[in-house]
């Protein structure tokens, strides 16, 4: 410091000054004078933590900065009147223009629709009462083409609190609109199919459904002309029997076609048993309805389903005297509905293919199981078959918790 003190003696003026000693790791703001010849007099301050935290602020502020230039967000201040201030690389390369280009041109004038324009009007007044606040827009690139972007904006504020800029971070959605846009096409193209599908099996089960009950018709008389000949009755017989199994086939077809076009309700699931029950007369075993006043989100065919289930018991269970439906809880807290008997069960060999389309085990369609299972889709349900060979059929459907 003797330096310095000379330059003040030479100058003999008051000098005041900041000075580093690095060995000490420190700093002073110093204050020198002479008060006469060949005297020195100074006033030493430790300004030590101020300069640290000045140099902070500067490291900061670079850090920051260099983080919003390579940021993967296009990043757009603006001040509350919409006006930029500043906008960074990635928002210019997004919209293809320069950055200077877009200091001049608010957000609004790129954007496409006045509708938008609203919105984003709403959101800019919205952020001035503290809200956080996103939308989605669309823009015109500086070539022409359409750019889809996903703004969240943000007020900023000074130390006293006053409303002076706000921040916003736009990402490129464009594939994503295109791709929901080709979906929505899709979708629309798909229902359109369908109806007419609809409509021409519709029809063509109507005209069928005639021309077998007139081939029923021409086979009764067959029986009853050529009653004494065991041949044609025995081929008459096949005959309605076929005639039959393509009633049941354009039955699954209509019920299949059905699956989820009906909106899904609360429904009583004690109630909608008894319901299944009722369609059958002169059942040889007992069904016990546990299930009284449950209500799950479902159609009209979980009533088929219980039907097909009591069928199939009916049908199969052999010596079967009792089935039961209930409602349990499992361990992990969700909700179980079970259907089970005590017939002869479903064997080893065919539980893997218990569920697939057309799988029988007595000359049925063997559309029953596979429609259920096609059900429980709709419904958000699963189903599996958890009965004991030799013991009896269960089937166990497990339920999502907020269906419950």
């Amino acid at each position: 410091m003797f330096e310095i003190y000379g330059r003040v003696a030479l100058t003999g003026q008051k000098e005041k000054f900041e000075y580093a000693l690095k060995p000490l790791n420190l700093w002073l703001n110093v204050s020198v004078y002479s008060p006469r010849k060949g005297y020195f007099a100074a006033i030493l301050e430790d300004i030590t933590e101020r300069k640290r935290t000045a140099e902070a602020l500067a490291d900061s502020e670079e850090l920051y900065r260099t983080l919003i230039e390579t940021a993967a967000e296009g990043i757009v201040i603006a001040k509350p009147d919409g006006t930029h201030l500043f906008v960074n690389n990635k928002l210019a390369e997004m919209f293809g223009y320069t950055i200077d280009e877009l200091l001049s041109k608010p957000s609004f004038e790129l954007m496409s629709k006045e509708e938008q324009k609203r919105q984003a009007l709403h959101m800019r007044n919205n952020l001035e009462n503290n809200l956080v606040e996103y939308g989605e827009f669309e823009f015109c690139r500086k070539d022409g083409s359409i750019l889809w972007a996903a703004c969240n904006a943000s007020p900023l504020k000074d130390e006293t609190g006053n409303h002076i800029a706000n921040i916003s971070m736009f990402n490129d959605i464009t594939e994503r609109k295109i791709n929901e846009e080709k979906l929505k096409e899709n979708q629309e193209s798909i229902k359109s199919i369908n109806e007419k599908l609809h409509v021409v099996g519709s029809l063509t089960r109507h005209d069928v459904s005639n021309k077998l009950s007139a081939v029923n018709g021409y086979t009764y008389l067959l029986k009853k002309k050529h009653k004494d000949e065991a041949d044609i009755v025995e081929a008459a017989v096949k005959i309605e029997q076929a005639v039959a199994d393509s009633a049941k086939i354009f039955e699954f077809a209509r019920l299949y076609e059905s699956l989820g076009a009906e909106k899904l309700i609360q429904v009583d699931v004690g109630k909608t048993l008894e319901e299944a029950a009722s369609l059958f007369k002169d059942l040889k075993f007992k069904i016990v309805n546990d299930c009284s006043g449950r209500m799950v989100l479902a159609d009209s065919f979980l009533r088929q389903m219980f039907y097909n289930f009591i069928d199939n018991t009916r049908k199969y269970g052999q010596n079967a005297t009792v089935a039961r439906v209930y409602f349990d809880q499992e361990e992990q807290g969700g909700l179980r509905l079970t259907y089970e008997d005590n017939g002869v069960g479903i064997s080893t060999e065919n539980k893997p293919r218990l569920f697939t389309e057309g799988f029988s085990v007595g000359g049925s369609t063997g559309f029953g199981l596979f429609l259920i299972k096609k059900m429980m889709h709709v419904y958000g349900w699963t189903i599996t078959e958890e009965g004991e060979p030799g013991k009896g059929a269960k089937f166990i459907i497990r339920l999502p918790s907020e269906q419950h």
